[in-house]
Order: structure tokens, then C-alpha cells, then sequence
């Protein structure tokens, strides 16, 4: 779905797919919706029916009403590397060109991308390079603390106030807060979408990730400080955090990498991303064995993983400048 709303919309195609993950995390709502809707007095299997009635129909919606049935495929052009990122714009040959010049040099330089059949680069190649190795312990570092953040944030709440009626008051502001994500969403957006003259053509990407990273560093020191009202803020923050990762993710898949194994890539991505965060079940068993249900050692521990993956802009930053020593070679 990505794909297809960046190639109705060219120019903003980040801004797109930031929207539409700021659409979902915006989504986690129901949950609130679910749960002041139960303590009315409305039963679970009514909420049930009336909830997958609505999917059903804006499914139908969706499938057969709202995107042009003869929609341009656009899964064989090279996002990235091939060169194709600017083809919608009006000086795309000029950009094919740079882009293909700095793809020759990134791929002299790491020896790693090889070229299978008719001039495509193999998946298994960009599997095993370094990059894309490096971008996934990004973010399933980053998914973990967030999941965690979600499993924990109840017990956290109840060990700085005894009153249940505050503990579900600050849950009722952190639903609340969620449903800004399709707002908050713009902000990276923008921030991919933006290009500055002379600077290299992953700069906006560089500068998401670490604002990526530094966001969920200071969830994780929210959760370190006992302070109650301070988590209303850890919730902005949070809800930032989800918008930032996915968007992040996303645009950096389909700039830097062949679109045609765009879809390979980021499903790759977020299944290991998926398995890292079965690891909150021994989380989990820590906290409520040895530690007796306090997550601050948890915390740190996490803490220490997410500045040891706050490499990957430096990767990132590292890698720029060689492509951009080889582009001024040749």
C-alpha cells in the first residue's frame, strides 16, 4: 500500500508513508474506545461485532473504491540504488545518473552487493551487507523498547500511586495521546520529504535515526525517573517514538535499497524485528521473579542495547561520505 500511495504522490511520497503509519499507531485508540465502551455496560461480543463490521466494510472500501484500478506498477523501478528515488521529478535523468555513479562506488567499496540476472542485484546480497544488517538491529531494538513499554507501563504506573482511579486516568491520557500519532506523523515526514542543497541525498535519513534513537533513549530514562506527572510527557514521547521508527524504517527500505525487493526487505525486517521481541517473555520473568516486579534494571539493561545501535547513523553518516570521496573521483 506504501508503494502504490508514493507512486500516486511523487513529491511527498514520505510524508505518505508517514501518514499512514502515524494512521496506525493512531489506531491503537480502539483499545480505549474497546475499554470505556466495556465499562459502560456494553458486552465484549457486541464491541466484537460492531468492530469487524467496520473493518469489513472499509476493506471493501479500500479494495475496490479508493485507488485507480489501472495504478502504475512501480515495483521494477530502483529506489536507492538503482537510481529511480527522483524519477517523478523534473531533473530525474540528471539524479539516475548521480545516484547510479554512487551506487557503482558504494558497491566497489563493500563488496558485497553482486548483480544476478538481468543487471538486478541479488536479495541475498543486500541480506548479508551490512547495512541492511546493522538497520535491523536498529529497529528491532527499538520495536523491543517500545513493546516493552507498553507491557510494563501499567505495573509502572501502579508502583508511584496506590489509587487505581489515577492509574486509569493516566492509561485513559496515553490512549488519548496515541490517537495524536496521525498528527504527529507530519513531523517525519517533513523531515524525509526535506532535501537540502549540497547535502548527500541520505542526509534527511541520517537525521531521522538519530532523532529515532534519541527519542527512544529518553522513553527509557522517563521510565528511570519516579516521577508520576513526568510520564504524561514519557506518552508524547512514546507516541513520537512509533511515529519516528516505522516512517524512519519505511523511507529508508525504499531510498536505499531496490525497490523491486522493497517488500522482501522490510517484511525480512520486521520479522526479525518480531522474534527480537519475544525476548520481553525472560523480560518479563525477570522482573516478576528476581527483581519482584521492578523494571529499572530491565530498563537500564535496555538502555545500555540502545546506545550500542546508535551506530547505525554513524554507519550511515560513515557510508555518505565515502560515496561521496568516489562520486568526486570519478
Amino acid at each position: 500500500m506504501s508503494t502504490q500511495v508514493c507512486g500516486v504522490l511523487p513529491r511527498r511520497r514520505y510524508t505518505a508513508i508517514s501518514v499512514i503509519n502515524g494512521a496506525i499507531d493512531s489506531s491503537a485508540v480502539m483499545l480505549l474506545i474497546f475499554k470505556l465502551c466495556y465499562n459502560s455496560g456494553i458486552s465484549f461480543k457486541t464491541i466484537i461485532i460492531v468492530y469487524y463490521s467496520f473493518i469489513f466494510g472499509h476493506g471493501l472500501l479500500f479494495t475496490f473504491s479508493i485507488f485507480p484500478k489501472d495504478l502504475t506498477d512501480s515495483t521494477n523501478t530502483d529506489i536507492g540504488n538503482g537510481g529511480s528515488n527522483e524519477e517523478h521529478s523534473i531533473s530525474s535523468k540528471a539524479d539516475s545518473n548521480d545516484l547510479d555513479i554512487h551506487t557503482v562506488g558504494q558497491l566497489e567499496n563493500e563488496n558485497v552487493f553482486t548483480i544476478s540476472g538481468e543487471g538486478k542485484i541479488s536479495l541475498l546480497s543486500i541480506i548479508k551487507g551490512p547495512k541492511f544488517m546493522i538497520h535491523t538491529c536498529f529497529v528491532s531494538i527499538t520495536t523491543l523498547r517500545s513493546f516493552f513499554f507498553i507491557g510494563i507501563i501499567n505495573k509502572s504506573l501502579k508502583r508511584l500511586t496506590n489509587d487505581e482511579e489515577k492509574v486509569d486516568f493516566y492509561l485513559t491520557i496515553l490512549g488519548l495521546i496515541q490517537f495524536t500519532g496521525i498528527v504527529l506523523a507530519f513531523v517525519p515526514g517533513f523531515l524525509l520529504d526535506w532535501s537540502p542543497a549540497g547535502r548527500h541525498r541520505n542526509f534527511s535519513i541520517i537525521i531521522s535515526f538519530v532523532l529515532t534513537g534519541l527519542i527512544s533513549i529518553l522513553v527509557t530514562v522517563g521510565l528511570l525517573i519516579p516521577v508520576l506527572e513526568l510520564q504524561i510527557f514519557n506518552f508524547f514521547l512514546y507516541t513520537i517514538l512509533s511515529s519516528f521508527l516505522f516512517s524512519t524504517h519505511g523511507s529508508f527500505i525504499m531510498k536505499e535499497f531496490p525497490l523491486y525487493h522493497a517488500g522482501a526487505l522490510f517484511g525480512l525486517s520486521l520479522l526479525v524485528s518480531a522474534v527480537v521481541s519475544l525476548f520481553q517473555i525472560p523480560m518479563f520473568a525477570l522482573m516478576d521473579g528476581p527483581y519482584n516486579g521492578d523494571p529499572i534494571w530491565i530498563n537500564v539493561g535496555l538502555l545500555v542495547v540502545q546506545i550500542l545501535v546508535m551506530v547505525h547513523p554513524v554507519y550511515l553518516w560513515h557510508c555518505s561520505k565515502d560515496e561521496k570521496k568516489c562520486s568526486n573521483n570519478l
